[in-house]
């Protein structure tokens, strides 16, 4: 499949009226784009690990259900933000409310499975990565902050020996650790997807530019 291919295709999951607006920026559609590659990962892969954490609790002696309870949140809340993003076509509200999703999905994975050493803790640090990509350089700038803070209040409470609340199965840690790193790469597939689908955009803009002689 070409690249024009796989464009065509994103840009039939843009909402109607983001594409039909008249003064719709070259960086506003680089990034609607990239909104919906990130929402069509944000979706496929909980349904995946879904899949794959269910065999686990079938076929294994270990005891899943609180993760399946966790990834099927995480799965209602990504489709219900599609719904209003295909509804409103609000961009900047639907990267916002992604953004603050995320990092108060995995802040909060991470507070309860252990905190400083929580295998959770390696997906709190990409929360900047994809709020520069997805609502903007000040946004992404303002996440960095955020996640250094919460950083610092682990490592407080870690030097402090204050424990936090631990409702990961200590038999379950590996298994946790191998969904971090599946979930991990999925988001730098995600990540490497986009950046790939916006340098698509800008040569397709620009090469559509009229020519002035």
């Amino acid at each position: 499949m070409t690249n024009n291919n796989r464009k065509h295709i994103v840009d039939d999951f843009i909402p109607k009226n983001i594409l039909s607006d008249p003064e719709l920026s070259r960086i506003g559609l680089i990034r609607a784009r990239t909104m919906v590659i990130v929402m069509m990962f944000s979706i496929a892969a909980p349904i995946l690990l879904l899949f794959c954490v269910m065999f686990l609790h079938l076929f294994t002696e270990r005891d899943f259900s609180l993760g399946m309870i966790f990834i099927g949140a995480i799965l209602a809340g990504m489709v219900t933000l599609q719904l209003t993003f295909n509804s409103y076509g609000n961009l900047y509200l639907t990267a916002a409310v992604y953004s603050v999703l995320y990092a108060v999905m995995t802040i909060f994975l991470t507070s309860v499975s252990g905190g400083w050493h929580s295998p959770v803790m390696l997906l709190v640090f990409c929360a900047p990565m994809i709020t520069f990509l997805i609502a903007g350089r000040r946004e992404g700038i303002l996440m960095v902050y955020m996640v250094g803070v919460i950083g610092a209040v682990f490592l407080a409470l870690e030097l402090k020996g204050i424990p936090l609340p631990q409702v990961m199965p200590v038999e379950n840690a590996d298994y946790i650790q191998g969904i971090t790193w599946f979930v991990a790469l999925t988001i730098l597939l995600m990540l490497l997807t986009s950046y790939n689908a916006v340098l698509v955009s800008r040569k397709s803009i620009s090469n559509h530019r009229p020519r002035h002689d």
